[in-house]
């Protein structure tokens, strides 16, 4: 959290307007409930207002949240009844959505003692308390103290936590973490065994038997033990002699064979052959009541199997060499048989298994070399604090650039000013940047219909928030159009259905039209309802407003069905993110069964599957490929609705699957007949995936992350160029999005971000082929995750992932180096992500900026040329030296 102070308002307590959507945040005390009605007070440091639930949602979300508890809230301000005219005004929120976002500001107590008050007579602290508290240390020490005992006795030396591990590393044990079920290629998607570099550097440097304790994945300790030429049923007696000192029992405990069967079976040919590249000849998975608590590996390596296992993967004799230098790094000699346990600690006491975070007194790795990861709060303010400096440097770094260059007194000024006289001094810089006058002024008036109030602190935030606008074709179309535009939008804004600059942004061109449609033929007694409903949608999901509101309106002129019915159905279906109408028709029917609903969200990640890889796509292909998937309940609620394979309902699951923002439905269409699939030119360059971490059957590379709370995730990352990686771009809302032309380009390329548990796509890395004294480079601009991920997930895990797959692309495909572009002004070449800008600054933190040979040509921006001038270098093959990728310790 940025802590830095903010200067004093000449009014502390915040003024409401009535009638305004506010959204606010604060502590729900004091709740009456009167059975239909429900009041509260919503408390915050600065403020105190009465909140009014009447809906029946709100009233059961209010029923479940705790008193105390930090809360979220939307809704309108109203005036409060006075008894008398001479009483003050006062105000009180509407709600129409609550949200509980925090944990109960009394809760600390209620955890610790188990009752409401923790303290004693006279205002001691209850002893019972005090242990309760402590428990859990206790319990963790406990398990310390017996794992040293057993380790003592079978004179196996204890370590210190390691600092840092490397990257296979970490994967192998997020890998571990996710999964509680028996050891497939699905449940292993990394074939290194957890801590296997760490384990193999020791063992080569004269260590035999030796284990460490620490807590890589936050709230999961892992113990690892290592046996170099053990001798027979050694491993497992030292598993049961763990299990025994942790629990006092074996119950339960089994060893499920993860090698053999099922790692050699004939369509995982070439994990069979990375796992004899590594050495690995057993790998157990060890369970207790069916939970995984951990993992037993035998591995055995010498020069003759790897270099049999690197002749088997590759296909070009310098890939030999590279597969050959991953199996054999930093090793100086072959390693003897070694065995590898590593065992989660509390996943083994008393048969439980914990996923909460929690501290622990043992050294913690670090990912990163600068932040200490054991506490998800300290890693999160670090980021955000580390993201909140970077916008503000690029802030005044803009201001400098763009504006002091044309107007000498931009920066001069102080405090809060109207929009008129922001305007009035960046004036003569916004032709430069392809501005029309006209056009901004008609802006703002709309603007300030919005928000008749609107000030800024400097001149700057004005000219940010005008290139943001007019910078998006959908309201430059708007503006231009005619006078019965503008007046349906200020229809918009009086039904209070646009509340926010920002949302103009939303207004797609076929929207308009629809939404006269809904509001002209809406009777009366329904108006107010529809109103608020599309209040709500364009408040919680503006992406999906027009193209909502264009299928609600094409359903309501066929007569399908009671309309608020109608609107119930849609809205419950785009919050699963389906709006268009063949999808939502069949969604709709699956509103009250959650089984089924499902189940067609499943279907549509396996189509998934299928279309993000790099092959050319047939929209009737794509639809054939959902309904295959479609099974038992699902596939006759496929049949009732009517759905058959069609270019439609290919285009539809598509949309469903890029969830573009830049667009809606109608323009999605539209564009995607322009396309067509470049699915080639990827092999034109010889660019192509391996390494351990391509999944050949998937076509893409596969990646864990923890996403920190104890969630680990998987992430895909897809090398593709077909019609449908087109929309990737908007996906991140990347100003590229509709650029044809770049897309076209046979040296421009995708690399699409792919959530694996969601199914669809979450950002989008642009890659270029260069070429310079007969050399060839890639070149890294763009890398846009959207921005949910960026705020709730583990953004430098996935820029890790993101560089590791890139480095496997240059080396498999004979590039001699990875540049990263630096920053260019006002574009955001490296990432329009602020999160991942801060990343980046980290990963380069000590080298300086190369200048480009020759400036390298992007794309034309309203006129202007666009090149990279300078460059981070984040990978390149020394000289003399086998390409490899840099796997071995990626830190930030």
């Amino acid at each position: 959290m940025n802590r830095t102070p903010q200067r004093a308002r000449a009014v502390s307590e915040p003024t409401y307007e009535v009638g305004r959507e506010e959204t606010l945040i604060g502590h729900c005390v004091n709740v009456r409930d009167l059975g239909k009605l429900v009041f509260f007070t919503l408390r915050s440091q600065t403020s105190s207002l009465q909140v009014v639930c009447t809906s029946k949602t709100v009233i059961d979300a209010v029923r479940a949240i705790d008193e105390h508890a930090l809360i979220e809230v939307t809704g309108q301000v109203q005036e409060k009844h006075r008894r008398r005219e001479q009483d003050p005004i006062e105000h009180e929120l509407d709600a129409w959505v609550v949200n509980r976002i925090g944990a109960a500001a009394a809760d600390y107590g209620r955890e610790v003692s188990g009752r409401g008050d923790p303290c004693g007579p006279g205002g001691l602290v209850d002893s019972e308390a005090i242990f309760r508290s402590i428990a859990p240390e206790v319990r963790r020490a406990s398990q310390a103290q017996a794992v040293r005992h057993v380790l003592d006795a079978l004179g196996i030396i204890e370590l210190p936590s390691p600092d840092l591990l490397s990257f296979v590393d970490v994967q192998a044990l997020a890998a571990l973490a996710h999964r509680d079920r028996d050891p497939t290629r699905d449940g292993w998607p990394c074939l290194h065994p957890p801590f296997h570099t760490y384990s193999r550097r020791l063992a080569a440097g004269g260590l035999y038997r030796f284990a460490c304790i620490c807590e890589v994945i936050p709230g999961r300790r892992a113990l690892h033990v290592v046996l170099c030429r053990p001798e027979t049923g050694e491993l497992q007696a030292t598993l049961e002699a763990l299990v025994v000192a942790l629990s006092g029992n074996i119950d339960g405990l089994t060893l499920t064979e993860g090698r053999g069967s099922n790692i050699e079976h004939g369509s995982l040919a070439r994990d069979a052959q990375i796992c004899a590249g590594f050495g690995l000849v057993e790998r157990h998975a060890a369970l207790r009541h069916g939970v995984t608590v951990g993992i037993c590996c035998v591995v055995q390596q010498d020069g003759g199997a790897s270099a049999e296992a690197a002749s088997a993967l590759a296909g070009a004799p310098h890939e030999v060499t590279v597969w050959r230098g991953l199996f054999e790094t930093e090793v100086a000699e072959p390693i003897p048989r070694m065995a590898m346990l590593t065992l989660w600690l509390d996943a083994c006491s008393a048969g439980e298994r914990s996923d909460k975070p929690g501290r622990t007194s043992a050294r913690v790795s670090r990912f990163d070399l600068s932040v200490n990861f054991a506490d998800g709060n300290q890693v999160r303010g670090a980021r955000a604090a580390h993201a909140a400096q970077l916008l503000e440097e690029e802030r005044l770094r803009v201001e400098t650039e763009i504006l002091r260059g044309h107007v000498s007194e931009a920066g001069d000024v102080v405090g809060l000013m109207p929009i008129e006289s922001a305007l009035q001094t960046i004036e003569a810089v916004l032709p430069s940047y392809q501005l029309q006058i006209d056009l901004v002024h008609r802006l703002l008036a709309l603007c300030r219909r919005i928000q008749p109030d609107w000030l800024v602190e400097r001149p700057i935030d004005l000219f940010q928030t005008l290139w943001t606008l007019l910078g998006s074709a959908s309201v430059k179309s708007l503006l231009e159009r005619s006078a019965q535009t503008t007046a349906a939008v200020e229809r918009l804004i009086e039904h209070r259905i646009v509340t926010d600059k920002r949302q103009l942004l939303y207004l797609y061109p076929a929207v308009l039209p629809a939404l006269d449609t809904l509001l002209d033929d809406c009777p009366d007694d329904d108006l107010t309802g529809l109103t608020v409903r599309l209040r709500t949608l364009m408040a919680q999901r503006p992406t999906l407003f027009s193209t909502v509101t264009q299928t609600l309106a094409a359903t309501y002129k066929r007569g399908e069905g009671g309309r608020t019915r109608m609107a119930n159905a849609l809205l419950r279906s785009a919050e699963i993110g389906i709006a268009t109408p063949l999808l939502s028709r069949l969604a709709s029917n699956l509103a009250d069964k959650e089984k089924q609903s499902t189940a067609l969200v499943d279907a549509l990640r396996l189509t998934g599957e299928t279309v993000f890889r790099n092959d050319a796509l047939q929209l009737v292909s794509v639809a054939a490929t959902l309904l295959d998937a479609c099974k038992g309940p699902l596939a006759v609620a496929v049949r009732e609705v009517g759905l058959a394979a069609s270019s439609e309902l290919g285009s539809e699951i598509l949309y469903y699957l890029y969830r573009p923002i830049t667009m809606d439905f109608a323009m999605f269409c539209e564009l995607l007949g322009r396309v067509r699939d470049r699915t080639s030119d990827w092999g034109a360059w010889g660019v192509t995936g391996h390494g351990e971490f391509w999944n050949a059957a998937l076509g893409c590379y596969e990646y864990w992350l923890d996403r920190g709370m104890g969630k680990i995730g998987k992430v895909r990352l897809y090398l593709s160029k077909n019609i449908g990686s087109f929309f990737a771009k908007s996906t991140a809302g990347i100003c590229t999005d509709v650029n044809v032309e770049l897309f076209d380009r046979y040296d421009h390329f995708h690399l699409n971000i792919i959530d694996a548990d969601d199914g669809r796509a979450i950002g989008n890395v642009q890659l270029y082929v260069g070429e310079d004294a007969s050399k060839r480079f890639l070149l890294v601009r763009g890398i846009n995750p959207i921005q949910g991920w960026c705020v709730e997930s583990g953004v430098d895990a996935l820029v890790r992932c993101i560089i590791h797959a890139i480095s496997d692309i240059a080396v498999f495909g004979g590039f001699t180096q990875v540049r990263l572009s630096q920053q260019n002004g006002l574009w955001n070449a490296d990432s329009s992500r602020a999160e991942v800008r801060a990343c980046l600054r980290r990963m380069c933190l000590g080298q300086s900026p190369k200048q480009m040979e020759r400036p390298f040509h992007l794309y034309v921006y309203y006129g202007r040329v666009l090149t990279i001038d300078s460059y981070y270098s984040i990978w390149e093959a020394g000289p003399g030296q086998a390409l490899r990728p840099i796997s071995k310790n990626r830190m930030t």
